[in-house]
């Protein structure tokens, strides 16, 4: 259900990365803080390293893929294939073993903090909390993990990097537990005030001009599939969370029949499209 799907997001929407387009300006550290900078030179000094290491296993990867990829071009048979990864087995596994390394250092890289939240004009009050919320708590993970990082002293191996997911987490946690608290009611109201939305009719129907009797059919069943459930929540969305899931509940299992063709047109116009590539 979508009303459900959308809950969860949100429930989760405070650890979305920081690229998201609801971040404005992700910085060294916050304002008024003495979290560490991530322009420090200790932290300058591993970037450089990590970055450099990078360069190394992104080359050994181009390496192997071009030595694949001349073998095809020479029309290698499977077998050949086959012998040939035989015989670079030592590479692969050394590739695999730098890449999980390369991951593992990574993970000691530091956190930048939020600085500026951009709030859509028209974010109801709850909305508005909840970005700011979300903003402070991504702060809050930041500095821990960037306190943690400046305490290191082992060695930056899988299982050091898989420690420090485990402690910054537990620490993260119990400090903040008040904060998460209130950030998922948060993000139950807002998840619940969404679900009492009306939603848009799909669009008529139309099929492309070289469309063939398959895809014909499935887009078909499809828009009919959509324009059912489109109703059902539209019907009943002013009423409670409960009476929403069970009428979708309801619908869902009267039209078990469509829904299964559905999803078997898919299927089969899947494999079409596969055969023919």
């Amino acid at each position: 259900m979508t009303s459900l799907k959308y809950k969860f997001f949100l429930a989760f929407l405070w650890m979305a990365p920081l690229s998201s387009s609801i971040w404005a300006q992700s910085t060294d550290s916050p304002s008024g803080t003495d979290s560490p900078s991530a322009s420090t030179g200790l932290n300058a000094d591993l970037t450089q390293s990590i970055e450099t290491f990078s360069r190394e296993v992104s080359g050994g990867q181009t390496a192997l893929d071009q030595a694949a990829d001349q073998l095809i071009a020479q029309g290698a048979s499977e077998t050949e294939l086959m012998a040939w990864e035989d015989r670079n087995a030592p590479a692969f596994e050394l590739q695999w073993e730098r890449m999980n390394l390369l991951s593992a250092k990574q993970s000691f890289l530091p956190m930048d903090y939020v600085l500026e939240i951009r709030i859509p004009e028209d974010a109801a009050s709850e909305m508005e909390d909840f970005l700011v919320g979300r903003a402070n708590l991504q702060n809050l993970y930041a500095e821990v993990h960037n306190d943690l990082i400046l305490q290191n002293s082992q060695a930056m191996t899988p299982e050091s990097a898989a420690i420090l997911e485990i402690t910054q987490q537990e620490i993260f946690v119990q400090q903040n537990a008040l904060a998460l608290q209130k950030q998922t009611t948060l993000a139950i109201k807002l998840g619940d005030e969404a679900s009492h939305e009306t939603w848009d009719m799909p669009p008529p129907l139309t099929f492309p001009r070289d469309a063939t009797p398959q895809i014909i059919a499935y887009l078909t069943v499809r828009n009919e599939i959509e324009q059912g459930q489109v109703a059902v929540h539209n019907r009943f969305c002013a009423g409670s969370q409960a009476q929403l899931e069970t009428a979708v509940a309801q619908w869902n299992e009267q039209h078990a029949d469509l829904l299964r063709k559905g999803n078997q047109l898919a299927q089969a116009l899947a494999q079409t499209n596969s055969d023919q590539e």
